[in-house]
């Protein structure tokens, strides 16, 4: 069996990434004992939310990259789609939404990203975590949407399968 653990943090939780817990273990000592096998995040909501889609891509990447450098057994990439919650809390105001630059092309650049990261990492299977396929209350969804239409599973198939130019715009 493996056992994949989602990791949640933030990019200043030195005890997720790297630093020691009360009982004076690491994050790697600490995976060993619990036998967790890779990592993964939900999305990308543990580096904070930006309302720039690009800059929220910058930061997960950073943060993807110190788990990274820390783990000592797999970390499989996550390419969010976007975020807005507020249908879950009203109270929340826009620097709580993605709503800049948040599109298909941003995601298939991001996700274009994750492939390359798999392919740069021989030694673990080839899985990409994308968030997700009907997040609607979360706004964050693949399926088709009055807004884009097939542009987020469109961008899926580009990048899959090789066809994926990002100096072309649709």
């Amino acid at each position: 069996m493996h056992v994949q653990l989602i990791g949640w943090g933030t990019n200043g939780n030195p005890r997720l990434l790297g630093g020691k817990d009360s009982e004076g273990k690491g994050i790697n000592e600490i995976l060993t004992d619990m036998g967790i096998n890779s990592i993964t995040t939900y999305n990308w909501t543990g580096s904070g939310i930006y309302e720039d889609y690009i800059r929220w891509g910058e930061e997960a990447m950073s943060l993807q990259n110190k788990w990274d450098s820390t783990l000592t057994i797999p970390y499989f990439p996550n390419v969010s789609i976007g975020w807005d919650n507020t249908p879950r809390y009203p109270k929340k105001g826009k620097e709580s939404v993605v709503h800049f630059n948040n599109s298909p092309e941003s995601f298939a650049a991001y996700l274009q990203k994750a492939k390359k990261y798999a392919t740069d990492h021989p030694e673990q299977p080839k899985l990409i975590i994308i968030n997700a396929w009907n997040e609607w209350v979360e706004g964050s969804y693949l399926e088709p949407d009055m807004l884009w239409g097939y542009g987020y599973l469109e961008a899926v198939k580009k990048v899959m399968s090789g066809a994926y130019n990002p100096y072309v715009k649709k």
